[in-house]
């Protein structure tokens, strides 16, 4: 890498390592603030373990390391941030042990953490200080950090031509320096059909000197992976851009755990459909639905017969596979305005709109019909039967709980009818009468 690159960028040259140093220490601070909230809550959700993130290897620590430049690292303030940073690091990673141990921690223990917190954010405003009150930034010091940098960086010219790229973007794409100089920025589009969403991409950076956002992007060996993306225009004394400054990081493993995360707390693990929170949701939403637009509804309440029967003659591995394949079968019954949850252990509900009044009968005989057929399990055959109770939108109710509630009511009273069948929702007045 060609340390002069960067004497081309001047507004880049004077401003880009303060920038660099804003960005770690909000980062810092949201990590300062994770710390915080684990001492006072406990461990996160997500298991990461804050304590072991040593000084080095946060994006503050990156900062103040890859720093080689002498007329920086000789200044006192630099020196005096870098203990700082060190002693924090050492008073958290502390306490957070202390806590998972199950400690006590007083209030002059946080206010230990406070105040070494308060004395590293003053370090800060002090370098930040000295940097631009007298620092020539080097080029030798920014190809540094543009080598050390954990994202991938690309320089591109003002005609549109790749100029240079880092290590880290090498690592993430696959692509040498050398394959990719010289040639456009769209060797890396994800989705090359997209050409209208680029254009305006690139018009928006020219115009407004930055774009930042998440798109997808792929690989050299054509693995797609998605970034988080920000690309800057660089411009020279006189306000014309000379080149761009793309910076990218791969969130791709990020994205799949909040994806995860959001499975699990939305979805029901052995069967793969909405749980009671999220059907509770999505019921909301379809009432609210119906209600505008004057469409009638019907809620099933769908409770196994005698399951735990099967769980303890089977064991439970049959018992979950059953769930699965009546899963199956259910939602081959059902059309893609109708909506299917599993509201506990062998309790479902279905949400039907009706285009006629009796559409509810015929979605419960096909549901019982489907339970009448046996099951082919682990070479076995089981047989299962169920209970289904049924509400009314809005002849029962209007109210999304309501509308459970009398489902729920109706199930229990085809139970101590006799099970196996269906039962619709009738006032204890209208029972009484039968």
């Amino acid at each position: 890498m060609d340390p002069r690159i960067f004497q081309k960028l001047s507004n880049y040259e004077q401003h880009r390592l303060l920038e660099e140093l804003d960005e770690a220490a909000v980062h810092h601070q949201d990590w300062l603030d994770a710390v915080n909230r684990a001492l006072l809550c406990g461990p996160l959700g997500n298991g990461e373990d804050l304590s072991r993130l040593s000084a080095d290897q946060c994006q503050m620590g990156r900062w103040i390391y890859g720093v080689d430049e002498p007329r920086i690292s000789g200044k006192s303030t630099f020196t005096e941030l870098g203990r700082l940073h060190q002693e924090v690091h050492q008073i958290a990673a502390l306490l957070l042990e202390r806590r998972q141990a199950g400690d006590i921690l007083t209030h002059d223990h946080y206010n230990t953490l406070v105040q070494a917190s308060v004395e590293l954010r003053r370090g800060i405003r002090r370098i930040q200080a000295d940097l631009k009150g007298d620092l020539a930034i080097s080029g030798r010091l920014l190809a540094k950090l543009f080598e050390n940098a954990a994202e991938g960086v690309v320089v591109i010219s003002s005609d549109m031509r790749i100029l240079h790229v880092n290590h880290a973007f090498s690592q993430l794409t696959g692509y040498s320096e050398r394959e990719v100089q010289g040639s456009a920025p769209d060797l890396l589009y994800g989705e090359r059909s997209d050409i209208e969403f680029y254009e305006e991409l690139w018009i928006n950076v020219r115009n407004r000197g930055l774009w930042q956002g998440e798109l997808a992007n792929r690989r050299r060996n054509g693995e797609r992976f998605l970034e988080h993306l920000s690309i800057y225009a660089i411009t020279d004394e006189v306000g014309e851009i000379g080149h761009y400054l793309a910076i990218f990081a791969d969130i791709s493993h990020q994205r799949e755990s909040e994806d995860r995360l959001y499975r699990l707390a939305h979805f029901d693990p052995v069967t793969g459909l909405p749980n009671r929170m999220l059907f509770q949701d999505r019921l909301r939403q379809e009432i609210a639905h119906a209600r505008r637009h004057r469409v009638r509804a019907a809620i099933l309440y769908l409770d196994l017969d005698d399951f735990k029967g099967i769980n303890e003659r089977f064991g439970r591995e049959v018992g979950d596979l059953l769930l699965e394949r009546l899963t199956k079968r259910l939602e081959s019954l059902l059309r893609s305005s109708d909506s299917i949850g599993r509201f506990g252990g062998d309790e479902f509900l279905i949400l039907v709109e009706l285009t006629n009044e009796g559409d509810y009968q015929v979605v419960a005989d096909k549901v019982l019909a489907e339970l009448s057929r046996p099951f082919e399990l682990n070479g076995r055959q089981v047989s299962v039967t169920g209970s289904v109770g049924i509400s009314l939108f809005p002849t029962h109710s209007s109210d999304d709980q309501e509308l459970i509630r009398y489902a729920d009511l109706a199930m229990y009273r085809a139970k101590i009818g006799g099970k196996n069948g269906y039962r619709l929702y009738a006032s204890e007045a209208a029972e009484a009468a039968e």
